[in-house]
């Protein structure tokens, strides 16, 4: 049953012989409730109030709101980061829950690492690199790590052997080319297809087929490329394309084996300079358009910060529809059409 994390636990506390709960949903705004026990008078009480807690957070989720002292916005409820250094509790408990973020020691996948172990979870780094691993181990005690190519077949068998995660993030990617099509060869344009698009594939079926616990939710990072392709990028817009559509392929799997999982994807809609792709893609548009970097910034307008990825990743967590596709920009999230 559908609850705020307070009204579970005073439901818990008050009533256990009715109201439980276990690992797998542990961290969840839901109490288990034992069926047998409950009259059903009172069930159709518990439902319709569990109906109104999810009208009511469906509703407050379309809101967002700029906080005082943060350039990123913050759903109802949820901390400035000010806040967070103060102690406040965050909006979403991850306490225990386990979380793999594939292909995460820099960039975005280091923000993610870091806002997950700072919500609790008990997060697994898995990336190619060891010294970007020593790095994140170093700054997020705690944090478990290995080291794996997750393009490869057999990752997914040695990521699960670790932690079976009760979310799974795939945000890694292969550094697109950065230069004309013409100037590039087959080789250069297919290394995101042979890298993002594999490791999806990989991660995805494996998923599906292991599967993972019930109630998982599997999020895979793409871009906004797919709104208007990348003429300097080689295959890159093309491969996150199909991270789409494979994400709802893998829904639709589920879905006909009566699997309790969720697949969603997620895009940055603008370049983040303060990434490695990122900050490649400027350095490359602007020769490209023969300007200056900054340029090339300006013209291009505001764009999400690696943080605001991750608020919006976790709004997405909380309440998003299986098989959701969405885009996140300085303006919020959207679905992704």
């Amino acid at each position: 049953m559908r609850c705020p994390f307070e009204t579970k636990e005073l439901l818990i506390a008050a009533a256990p012989d009715i109201f439980f709960d276990d690992d797998h949903y542990r961290g969840d705004r839901a109490v288990l409730v034992r069926l047998p026990v409950v009259a059903p008078d009172e069930l159709d009480s518990l439902l319709r109030r569990a109906c109104d807690f999810q009208a009511a957070r469906q509703k407050a989720q379309a809101l967002k709101i700029i906080s005082a002292d943060a350039t990123h916005y913050r759903a109802p409820g949820r901390p400035t980061l000010h806040e967070y250094h103060e102690g406040a509790p965050a909006m979403t408990d991850l306490s225990r829950t386990p979380v793999t973020l594939i292909v995460a020691s820099r960039g975005l996948g280091r923000v993610l690492a870091e806002t997950f172990h700072r919500l609790g979870a008990q997060v697994l780094v898995v990336a190619r690199g060891q010294a970007g691993l020593d790095a994140v181990a170093r700054d997020l005690p705690g944090v478990a790590m290995l080291a794996c190519d997750a393009s490869a077949a057999d990752a997914p068998d040695r990521v699960f052997a670790v932690q079976a995660p009760r979310i799974l993030i795939l945000c890694g990617g292969a550094m697109p080319p950065c230069r004309p099509f013409p100037e590039v060869d087959w080789e250069e344009f297919s290394g995101n297809w042979n890298n993002d698009v594999r490791m999806s594939f990989h991660f995805l079926q494996a998923a599906l087929k292991r599967p993972l616990p019930p109630g998982a939710t599997v999020v895979t990072i793409t871009s906004g490329a797919v709104r208007q392709g990348s003429p300097i990028s080689g295959g890159y817009a093309g491969a996150k394309q199909m991270q789409i559509f494979m994400t709802g392929y893998a829904q639709k799997a589920a879905d006909r084996a009566d699997l309790d999982l969720r697949f969603l994807s997620l895009a940055p809609a603008r370049l983040m300079p303060q990434t490695d792709i990122g900050a490649a893609g400027v350095k490359g548009y602007a020769a490209y358009n023969g300007t200056s970097e900054a340029a090339f910034l300006e013209a291009m307008g505001p764009w999400q910060t690696p943080q605001q990825v991750a608020d919006a990743l976790l709004d997405l967590i909380g309440e998003a529809p299986p098989g959701g596709n969405f885009i996140v920009s300085p303006d919020g999230v959207a679905a992704l059409s």
